[in-house]
């Protein structure tokens, strides 16, 4: 048996746990201290433990007082092992391998939670958004209007409010620790959340989840049961009409160019239209034959011409955001 202390944030806690699993010769016991870094989890043991301790390669979870020798202070893995692109037990797991506590690799692909599935969440969308790492591109309008009244939200009260205030009423349903959180999203049909615990409360029960994805890091990608991320706002919604997909609003490409410069290939591209050097001229056509606005026109050729000289173009906006949750994605594919 190991002593693991962790002085971590809720989300931290779970994802620390997949590693738990995965020590051999446990169950293990699991110890709270606080470091005056994060929140606090020692005023919070109340919410892990029932969920910690209902699983069997935990012992106990108890707040520290001093007495058990500590094998491996988990917490550490925030000095130089966590990165932006690499799960939160990724970055667990490296720092865990310098003590030594595993015989092999940990992996993520798997269930490492159980809990009984509440009926009362039968055939609901459990929605959950805390204040941090919002993303202004996440389709919450969209998802409000087609789920309706099958959305159901946990967190705090005044993360409930907060939500309301902005997209609109969603009922709420007040709970009392994680693992009364973790039967309810179990029992559910699908888990809508930003990187949060509950989040990883649904990556940990392997529950289908859509994942609003921070633009300044993605350490929460886990490839565990059915996962979407969204960080540019293109997402698939599941329907029983079928999936219903979500173009993102972010350019692939920076308008910000310079029509008096000629592109390759003979000028600017219109669907229907030879190329023309002149822009403005190219443009003038696609108004009067397509029957658009002259922003709506130029949106036509620029965009023409991207896809047939893409290069040509400077990046826009959703290359830079793809970028972190690309190579998270790529990561957790070996994980």
């Amino acid at each position: 048996m190991s002593v693991i202390a962790t002085t971590g944030d809720l989300g931290d806690v779970i994802a620390l746990m997949c590693c738990i699993k995965h020590i051999p010769n446990g169950p293990h016991k699991l110890m709270l201290r606080d470091n005056h870094q994060t929140k606090g989890i020692t005023k919070r043991a109340h919410l892990i433990k029932p969920l910690a301790e209902s699983q069997p390669y935990v012992e106990s979870c108890e707040v520290w007082n001093g007495a058990d020798k500590i094998d491996w202070p988990s917490e550490k893995f925030r000095d130089g092992f966590h990165s932006v692109t690499h799960s939160l037990t990724r970055a667990h797991e490296l720092h865990g391998n310098t003590l030594r506590m595993f015989r092999g690799g940990v992996s993520t692909r798997s269930p490492w939670l159980t809990v009984t599935p509440s009926p009362e969440t039968k055939g609901r969308r459990i929605i959950v958004r805390s204040p941090r790492y919002n993303n202004r591109y996440f389709p919450h309008e969209k998802i409000k209007e087609l789920y309706a009244d099958s959305l159901l939200f946990l967190g705090l009260p005044e993360e409930h409010k907060a939500y309301c205030d902005t997209f609109g009423q969603v009922e709420y349903r007040r709970t009392e620790n994680l693992l009364e959180a973790a039967e309810l999203i179990a029992g559910s049909e699908l888990l809508i959340s930003n990187q949060t615990a509950m989040l990883w409360v649904g990556h940990a029960l392997g529950h289908p989840r859509l994942v609003e994805v921070s633009t300044a890091t993605a350490d929460s990608v886990v490839l565990s049961g059915y996962v979407q991320y969204c960080v540019d706002g293109e997402i698939e919604l599941p329907h029983s009409s079928g999936k219903i997909p979500i173009p993102s609003p972010v350019g692939e490409f920076s308008a910000l160019i310079s029509t008096m410069v000629v592109p390759p290939g003979g000028g600017w591209k219109a669907p229907g239209e030879f190329p023309d050097a002149l822009f403005r001229r190219l443009q003038a056509k696609v108004e009067i034959h397509q029957k658009v606005s002259s922003e709506e026109a130029k949106m036509i050729i620029l965009k023409e011409t991207h896809n047939q000289h893409p290069t040509f173009f400077p990046p826009g906006e959703r290359a830079d955001l793809l970028l972190n949750l690309r190579a998270a994605i790529q990561n957790a594919e070996s994980h």
